[in-house]
């Protein structure tokens, strides 16, 4: 079995959902978007001030061209379902970010419900999922420009010996998806 091939099969047995989008793939995709940043709060709830979304915005906002950017969650970071999270959602326009695979129905969900304008990464089988498909069919949400035919994620690994290392992923048929 290929390196990655195993990598992701173990990430899908130990239920990993720390991937890492790639500062390029970000900035790729986002800047169809500039426009409908400009002077906007930008959230990115399920990244740490490292991440590379986090990166990105705070880029943009030394520019002028975003009012301020939020992040939380991420490895160790608070949960997307927190109070704090959620109050930190109110006061955002738009959300940008990758947020856990395996909590990605949950996750739209919490994002229809408090009316927020997102840029997520997401399987690109997610728009036959029965919550979602109407929404997609009424154009309430779309798929974003990039098709990415694979997608590199870094990822935490702590299977050397307790140590972090990062182990590059790639994942197939992921699209960005946006509201309309």
């Amino acid at each position: 079995m290929s390196g990655r091939r195993e990598s992701m099969q173990k990430a899908k047995n130990v239920k990993n959902d720390e991937f890492y989008t790639q500062y390029e793939d970000i900035e790729k995709e986002c800047s169809h978007y500039l426009p409908f940043f400009y002077n906007k709060v930008i959230y990115c709830n399920c990244d740490t001030e490292n991440s590379n979304f986090v990166r990105y915005f705070k880029k943009l906002k030394e520019l002028g061209l975003i009012k301020e950017v939020l992040w939380s969650g991420g490895a160790g970071g608070i949960s997307f379902r927190s109070e704090e999270s959620i109050n930190m959602l109110n006061l955002a326009d738009i959300v940008v970010t990758n947020p856990p695979f395996s909590l990605f129905r949950e996750y739209v969900a919490q994002l229809i419900q408090y009316h927020k304008k997102f840029l997520i990464l997401g399987n690109q089988n997610a728009v036959s999922y029965k919550d979602f498909l109407p929404r997609f069919i009424d154009k309430q949400v779309r798929l974003g420009y990039t098709a990415f035919k694979a997608l590199l994620f870094d990822t935490p690994d702590t299977a050397c010996d307790g140590r972090k290392v990062s182990v590059w992923v790639c994942i197939t048929n992921h699209r960005l998806f946006h509201w309309y």
